[in-house]
C-alpha cells in the first residue's frame, strides 16, 4: 500500500462525516422554523382574500379613472380591466383553499 492509497482511504470516512454534518446543519434550522411555516400556511386563505381585495380595489379605481377621462380603451381602463380579472381569479383561487 502506497501513501496515496492510504490517504484516499482516510479521506473517505472524513468526507462522509462532513456530508452528514452538513445534512444535520440543514435540517436543524428547518425544525426550529416549523411553527412559523405552519402559521404562514394557516394564514394563506386570509392573505389571499387581502390580495384579491387589493387587486379588485385597484381595478375599480383604474377603470373608473378610465371612464372619467373617456379613455377606457387606453391604459387606465385596460389596466383596470386586467386588475379586475386577476382579482376575480385570486378570489376564486382563495375560495378553493382548504379551511385551516
Amino acid at each position: 500500500m502506497n501513501a496515496n492509497e492510504s490517504m484516499e482511504r482516510d479521506l473517505v470516512p472524513l468526507a462522509l462525516h462532513q456530508a452528514s454534518h452538513r445534512g444535520v446543519a440543514l435540517i436543524d434550522p428547518n425544525i426550529r422554523l416549523a411553527p412559523v411555516g405552519k402559521n404562514v400556511m394557516g394564514n394563506m386563505r386570509k392573505n389571499t382574500y387581502v390580495q384579491a381585495t387589493f387587486l379588485l380595489a385597484a381595478g375599480v379605481v383604474f377603470f373608473l379613472t378610465g371612464l372619467a377621462t373617456g379613455r377606457v380603451a387606453e391604459l387606465p381602463g385596460l389596466l383596470g380591466i386586467v386588475f379586475l380579472i386577476y382579482g376575480c381569479y385570486v378570489l376564486w383561487r382563495g375560495l378553493r383553499l382548504p379551511r385551516q
